[in-house]
């Protein structure tokens, strides 16, 4: 597939609200790709250390598979387009199963909490780091709100060690028994990490740099748009760790990517496949429907959007 034509399509998604820890920012640009019968999606996270999108999609085109993003994105397109061609959706076949979702709520309204809620949810995934003096109060109210939920608090590595400390330290025995996970604490150092898990009780959970795991989590978070599946199997395997896939908050195209390959995996925890409206909402989205736990599964063939796809005007690259 790597020598036929490769096609883009730039988008723009707008952030309902700020999406992590690192930056306020609202407007994610990225882009499609199309080699062949197949589709990809490139949406950097330059604020976490992606590079550009121009660069992503240069080495898209020149078949460069040293960037993650670029090597999974044609990743993406290969299985999609062999799907296409075969005329079958990528959900399908037996013991092909979404795993369940969390709710991905950063903005800390309690109007989201409660819509989610109503949704069926029982499992909050909140961006933390911002004020952690603030979120520690809310949280504790939160949790005496609605008991029955657990929560799972993402920090982006941004707080000081000692600050989240002082985060957990204000936190009652009946909150601090209802976080299921805090992930990315702070900046990865396996000893570090032990240490705090070791003395706050926590369950910490690492998303990026599974490929030099050293130990101090957990749970792994994988983001197929990052990673195949071979390397996180492996580090889980040896370190005994929980597998969660979530989406990479992305374009819904790469959003039913992430998805797909989650359901190749049977025993996959509770993941966070549920991100398309984060953003305001697209012709994408809408074919996703509201989220919920349970994945809704676009219709049309591979990853789906087939009409919609084929109705966009791609530019060349190659």
């Amino acid at each position: 597939m790597e020598s036929e034509p490769v096609y883009a399509w730039h988008y723009e998604l707008h952030g309902r609200a700020g999406l992590n820890a690192r930056s306020a920012r609202r407007d994610f640009p990225g882009a499609l790709i199309r080699i062949g019968s197949g589709f990809g999606c490139l949406h950097p996270w330059t604020e976490l250390g992606d590079p550009p999108l121009p660069a992503l999609l240069a080495a898209v085109a020149a078949g460069d598979d040293s960037e993650p993003l670029a090597k999974r994105a044609r990743a993406c397109a290969r299985r999609d387009g062999r799907a296409r061609e075969a005329g079958t959706s990528l959900f399908a076949g037996d013991g092909v199963e979404v795993p369940r979702s969390h709710a991905t709520v950063p903005d800390w309204n309690p109007e989201h909490i409660e819509q989610a809620v109503d949704r069926g949810f029982d499992r909050i995934k909140l961006k933390c780091g911002a004020d952690l003096r603030e979120e520690g109060r809310t949280f504790r109210a939160w949790v005496t709100r609605w008991p029955a939920l657990r929560w799972r608090l993402d920090c982006n590595g941004v707080p000081r060690r000692e600050a989240l400390q002082e985060f957990v330290g204000s936190l009652t025995a009946e909150a601090m028994a209802r976080i299921d996970f805090v992930e990315d604490p702070f900046d990865y150092e396996a000893g570090t990490w032990e240490a705090f898990a070791r003395d706050s009780g926590l369950r910490l959970a690492i998303d990026r740099g599974a490929e030099t795991f050293a130990g101090g989590a957990a749970v792994l978070v994988w983001k197929p748009a990052l990673l195949e599946s071979a390397a996180v199997e492996a580090v889980a395997a040896g370190h005994d760790l929980e597998v969660v896939a979530t989406s990479y908050m992305d374009h819904p195209l790469g959003q039913c990517f992430a998805a797909a390959e989650a359901a190749r995996h049977p025993g996959l925890g509770v993941g966070g496949l549920q991100t398309h409206e984060l953003f305001e909402p697209t012709a994408f989205s809408e074919s996703l429907g509201p989220a919920g736990p349970a994945f809704r599964i676009p219709p049309g063939t591979g990853l789906g959007f087939d009409r919609i796809l084929e109705g966009l005007p791609w530019k060349r690259l190659t």
